[in-house]
């Protein structure tokens, strides 16, 4: 399991983010979101999208914790959508990883509170 796919079957984050982040990744597009959350014009492989947007959703959920001003919720559901997103592409593409485990943790991470 990479260290990404570890990253999000250990995420607790409030359910009502869970929530509205689930309900966008439905809608996910990685030709047209990652371009627009990770400033790349050439798409990345499954695994390295995913390390980036994980970085990405750290520095967001520790903005959050600390109640910071310029926290953004919005920039928290697309990141977590986008995450959502590449786990799932990344556990249905055999390229992009070797032993790799179903999508189980997308379930704990939807469920999480």
């Amino acid at each position: 399991m990479t260290a990404a796919m570890q990253y999000v079957n250990q995420m607790i984050r409030p359910r009502l983010l869970i929530q509205a982040a689930h309900i966008c990744a439905q809608g996910y597009r990685r030709d047209r979101h990652l371009p627009q959350l990770l400033g790349v014009s050439a798409p990345l492989r499954h695994g390295p999208a995913l390390s980036r947007l994980c970085a990405l959703e750290e520095v967001l959920d520790d903005q959050r914790r600390r109640r910071e001003a310029g926290y953004s919720p919005r920039r928290h559901i697309d990141i977590l959508s986008a995450v959502m997103g590449e786990a799932q592409l990344l556990c249905a593409s055999p390229t992009d990883h070797k032993d790799q485990e179903n999508a189980s943790g997308m379930e704990a991470l939807r469920d999480a509170t």
